[in-house]
């Protein structure tokens, strides 16, 4: 019988050890590596999405006849993924030879865990260019020298073509954020831009709102990581990080006040979200959205979804959401890393290099958006790909704290926080109370020594 993974158990698994077999040991850098039979087949791991199928049928057509190398991708629904894959991560010789490793999800539990190849010698060996990957994408695959964990998510320490300052765990494969979506016959009609401000997204929001109509939309749930979801990018805009460097949440501040307080006014005071937001996740936020009954969202750009056929299709423009003191643009992405306990790196390396390449990323557009610099001259302005990409071009724009143990950290916070959002608490207590669970989440991790 197949063990349940839950998200609860990341960190059992990121710190599981791997027994090293005689093929399963590494060898690029400090690594040892009895290499095999070079294999001329290779299993990809990745999640069920639009890309995939495109993927795999360019593989067949293109990486096949020029490398000798088929290719299989276990396409696996969101759903089964995340189990999927860190039961593969604590494998003895993993089934998989290349993983699509989601960047705030999963692969913090395989780094963490130490079951991935350092990739900065196979870049070196074969003169892989990193210099047109979008600066987020690499900051996002990379990890400061000696370190498992990053509190922001990203590191930096690469920048100015000093490749080696940091270590690389995998390559971009797509990256995603939050745009803002937003009805542009409404806007019209009121003879306003986009709101490029979180005042004027008060205001338009305002003015959009009526009987029956709505101007704002955001996901209220409090499981599975969606109110995180749409409290954070309030928090990044307001210039609030959920952690020092020492791993202390430091969200309950003046400003984290004030920023969950407008958060919260948009559904309590100002009632220019629907009222059923409390409950909502991001699918139903989509989909209200496209239902023609709301003014603006910000979803994740690659869970929006085709309009065609909604009563909103045609009528949907796409800009950057609105600041305060800094973005309040929420990053995503993937990485395509390769297992310690794969077969053969260097197979895995070669369909690496095939798969990031210019020429299958102008292909897969726009259903990656663009993680090349190189194929953003192939983006159709005004296009949600186009509005993804400017967003992912933005130096202070966000994401999660890289931890293994990020849902709990999600759900130790979220919990009072849907009590605020909901009037049962104080913001200053929803805040305090999920500094003090977070706390507690990261001492049982091990994080406080």
């Amino acid at each position: 019988m197949t063990e349940k993974v839950s998200r609860r158990k990341y960190i059992k698994y990121a710190g599981a050890a791997i027994i090293v077999g005689a093929v399963a040991a590494v060898g690029y850098g400090v690594y040892e590596y009895t290499k095999p039979k070079k294999i001329k087949e290779i299993k990809a791991l990745d999640w069920a999405n639009p890309i995939t199928s495109k993927l795999q049928k360019l593989a067949n057509e293109d990486f096949t006849p020029k490398t000798g190398i088929k290719v299989t991708i276990d396409a696996v629904p969101w759903g089964s993924y995340m189990e999927k894959c860190l039961m593969s991560m604590k494998a003895e010789v993993s089934p998989y030879d290349v993983v699509d490793n989601n960047s705030e999800w999963t692969m913090p539990a395989w780094v963490y865990g130490d079951h991935l190849f350092p990739l900065n010698d196979l870049v070196k060996a074969s003169n892989f260019d990193l210099s047109d990957f979008m600066p987020i994408g690499l900051a996002m695959g990379y990890y400061p020298k000696g370190e498992k964990v990053k509190p922001t998510g990203l590191c930096w320490d690469w920048l100015d073509g000093k490749w080696d300052n940091a270590t690389l765990y995998g390559v971009p494969y797509w990256n995603d954020s939050t745009p803002l979506l937003y009805r542009k016959d409404w806007l019209g009609e009121l003879g306003a831009e986009p709101p490029g401000t979180m005042e004027e997204l008060l205001s338009t929001a305002q003015k959009l709102t009526k009987e029956g109509q709505w101007g704002y939309c955001f996901q209220g749930t409090p499981v599975a990581g969606q109110l995180s979801d749409a409290w954070n990018p309030f928090l990044n805009a307001w210039n609030v990080n959920l952690f020092d460097k020492d791993w202390n949440p430091v969200f309950n501040t003046s400003d984290g006040v004030e920023a969950t307080q407008f958060f919260v006014d948009l559904y309590q005071k100002y009632k220019v979200v629907p009222p059923g937001v409390p409950t909502y996740d991001h699918q139903q936020m989509v989909d209200t959205f496209k239902t023609g009954v709301i003014g603006m969202i910000c979803p994740w750009g690659n869970g929006v979804g085709t309009m065609t056929g909604t009563k909103v299709e045609d009528k949907v423009g796409y800009t950057l959401p609105p600041r305060y003191k800094s973005s309040a643009i929420r990053l995503a992405g993937c990485q395509l890393t390769i297992p310690k306990t794969a077969v053969d790196p260097e197979t895995s390396w070669e369909y690496i290099k095939w798969a990031s390449s210019p020429d299958v990323k102008i292909k897969l557009l726009p259903e990656c958006s663009a993680v090349l610099q190189s194929t953003l001259a192939h983006v159709e302005k005004g296009s949600l790909v186009d509005a993804i990409s400017r967003c992912n071009a933005q130096k202070d724009a966000r994401l999660n704290p890289s931890i293994p143990n990020l849902a709990e950290v999600s759900d130790a916070y979220s919990r009072p926080l849907s009590e605020a959002l909901t009037g049962k608490i104080s913001i200053r207590d929803a805040l305090s109370q999920g500094e003090k669970n977070v706390r507690d989440v990261m001492k049982a991790a091990g994080f406080y020594g």
